[in-house]
């Protein structure tokens, strides 16, 4: 929930909170016949800065503040005061836009599909760059050395290693023996693991089969497909995620402009400035 959610909630939590004498919940604090219970504290505390018990003692003492001064500014009659109304109707209007934009742009699950990001990573290839020395590799770990071996000379012998990893799975009496393995999976220095594994990885050529590396985790195989440097054009499979977040911000801002649009031939908009004379021309660049 955004910052500007979690200030409007509470702000017409407490508004709502002071104008009733009787509520349901577990109380936690009262200011004259005014009270505040532990579930409306849950609501308004932002549990992503710290958890929720940490916050509630500053919380508590937060809210007397508040409603001291509320209870003492009602007595004044400030909420007889047009400004004061006024700002209740922007606080409103605000929460209530807000949460439209939620759930009418980002409730909705927009389904990006494999060639459309394909698509955008084609028109935009120029614009990804390899960010840290990458390695992709296959690699498989084994509780003994011995099936560590077996396995690393059956593929330098010509060996699928798909086709290796796949015997070793149905074979009943080598099950067991096969701790892990990952094919084709781009690595850093900071995301292999085990980490040593790195330095290895970096001294074998392209398809180059290691022998068996005794880990804190078992006996490793490792088998380069490809390298890439820092600076080089980044490959789809690794901006994936990237693109697939450019794509959905580009998505949402379209669809946000078409409910605009929408809403603009759907309601009577006029523009009564003097100076404009193309209502249109200044509605569109409104929402550009």
């Amino acid at each position: 929930m955004s910052n500007i959610i979690y200030a409007t909630i509470c702000i017409l939590s407490i508004f709502v909170v002071s104008c009733r004498k009787q509520t349901e919940g577990t109380i936690i604090a009262r200011v004259g016949e005014t009270v505040l219970t532990l579930e409306e504290a849950k609501v308004c505390i932002d549990t992503s800065q710290g958890p929720f018990q940490n916050q509630l003692n500053s919380y508590v003492k937060h809210w007397i503040t508040e409603e001291l001064l509320f209870q003492e500014a009602s007595r004044k009659g400030i909420e007889n005061d047009e400004q004061y109304q006024l700002q209740i109707r922007d606080v409103q209007r605000q929460l209530a836009t807000q949460r439209f934009i939620e759930r009418a742009v980002y409730g909705d699950t927009i389904s990006l599909s494999d060639s459309l990001l394909m698509h955008y990573f084609e028109a935009h290839r120029a614009e990804f760059f390899i960010r840290e020395d990458m390695i992709k590799l296959n690699y498989v770990i084994f509780n003994t050395r011995e099936q560590a071996s077996m396995f690393a000379a059956k593929v330098s012998r010509g060996a699928l290693w798909q086709d290796a990893i796949s015997n070793v799975q149905n074979d009943s009496t080598l099950q067991a023996s096969l701790l892990y393995h990952s094919e084709n999976q781009f690595s850093t220095k900071q995301t292999i693991n085990p980490p040593e594994l790195w330095k290895i990885a970096a001294t074998l050529n392209s398809n180059e089969v290691s022998f068996p590396v005794k880990t804190a985790m078992g006996y490793c195989v490792l088998q380069p497909l490809d390298k890439k440097k820092r600076g080089d054009t980044a490959e789809f499979e690794i901006v994936r995620d990237e693109i697939r977040e450019r794509v959905l911000i580009k998505e949402r801002r379209n669809k946000y402009k078409k409910i605009i649009n929408d809403l603009h031939r759907r309601y009577k908009v006029e523009i009564l400035i003097p100076e404009a004379t193309n209502t249109d021309t200044i509605a569109a660049q409104l929402y550009e």
